[in-house]
């Protein structure tokens, strides 16, 4: 549904409805009783002065600790963790970093998942019970602590978990429950907006080639159509091609447009990462190329045409002003080191 373009809506209620199915399923299956199965770990109570704690809730919180800082290690140092940051911020411009947003979107999958399932080993050994609803309350648990903590923080959800831990202990949750019903929907509202453009154009290697027009003429539609962009950002083709050096991109995924075919797409409106440094906006730009040489003569390189970028590498590229954002978003594109740029100035 993602990829046909299908508003994130459905998406969510798709994902609402398999989960209901799953819920039902293993109601029908299994019954709706609470079931208890034997402890796995022997459980063994240290005291301290007037405080006592167990084995497995130690266990439990060092293991938290342990996947907290593996996965501010992974969001936050890694190149796949700079592209799910960045998708996070802005999914249309990770595909012109040469990033696949398929594997990264499952990746993020895949970690979520592991997570959640770590966590639900660590559920089952402090409490050996099942209950047909019991991911119900777990979901809402961890939605709050994402609320509390500050949602795309993971230091704030990890802190927002141990003050909501720290919060049902002396019953303040439940009081707040039973005294104000509170509910929180979020609605979207997508507009799409459908062009077309009929021409033929041709650039030889070493032209420079000016797309001009009215407002709504149809050049950034072009541009994006070269990049392969799904729909909404360009229009499906129902006739003719697009090649380069001979070879046709109509099949062509827009994370293969910058990796395999070497173009390279300023987008209208700069599109960078504004919850990424403005260094970590030129490294990511840099994944489509293969080994380490050369990388710090073009960050060099963009740094000498934009002094300005040199002095803000370590700052969040939201922060910049407009006229540095588009320095940015063009040192981007220098720095992915590709055959032909081509830059949408709206």
């Amino acid at each position: 549904m993602r990829r046909k373009g299908a508003h994130r809506l459905y998406v969510v209620i798709t994902a609402l409805m398999c989960g209901l199915i799953l819920e039902n399923g293993n109601l029908a299956l299994l019954g709706a009783s609470r079931k208890k199965f034997p402890e796995m770990v022997d459980k063994v109570i240290y005291t301290f002065g007037t405080v006592s704690v167990t084995n497995l809730k130690i266990a439990v919180i060092l293991t938290t600790f342990l996947v907290f800082f593996l996965l501010q290690f992974i969001v936050n140092k890694t190149k796949i963790g700079m592209a799910m940051r960045a998708i996070s911020y802005d999914k249309f411009a990770v595909p012109l970093m040469g990033f696949p947003i398929d594997s990264v979107i499952v990746f993020t999958f895949i970690l979520g998942s592991s997570m959640a399932g770590l966590a639900g080993v660590l559920f089952a050994l402090s409490y050996p019970i099942l209950d047909p609803y019991m991911g119900l309350t777990i979901g809402w648990k961890a939605f709050i602590a994402a609320v509390v903590g500050g949602i795309g923080d993971i230091r704030g959800a990890f802190a927002g978990g141990f003050i909501l831990g720290f919060l049902e202990i002396i019953e303040l949750i439940r009081w707040i429950h039973r005294e104000f019903k509170i509910a929180i929907w979020m609605i979207e509202h997508q507009m799409k907006v459908v062009m077309s453009l009929c021409s033929r154009i041709t650039v030889i290697e070493g032209e420079i080639v000016t797309l001009i027009g009215a407002n709504g003429a149809g050049k950034t539609t072009t541009l994006h159509s070269i990049c392969r962009l799904p729909p909404p950002e360009a229009p499906k083709l129902t006739g003719g091609d697009i090649l380069f050096r001979g070879e046709s991109l109509i099949k062509v995924e827009p994370h293969d447009i910058v990796r395999k075919y070497h173009l390279a797409l300023v987008p209208e409106g700069r599109h960078i990462f504004g919850n990424l440094s403005v260094m970590e906006n030129l490294k990511l730009a840099t994944y489509a190329r293969s080994g380490e040489s050369g990388l710090e003569d073009d960050y060099q390189r963009v740094f000498e045409l934009f002094p300005r970028l040199a002095e803000r590498r370590k700052q969040r590229s939201e922060s910049l002003s407009g006229g540095e954002q588009q320095m940015l978003a063009v040192g981007r594109a220098l720095s992915a080191h590709v055959r032909m740029h081509l830059p949408d100035a709206g």
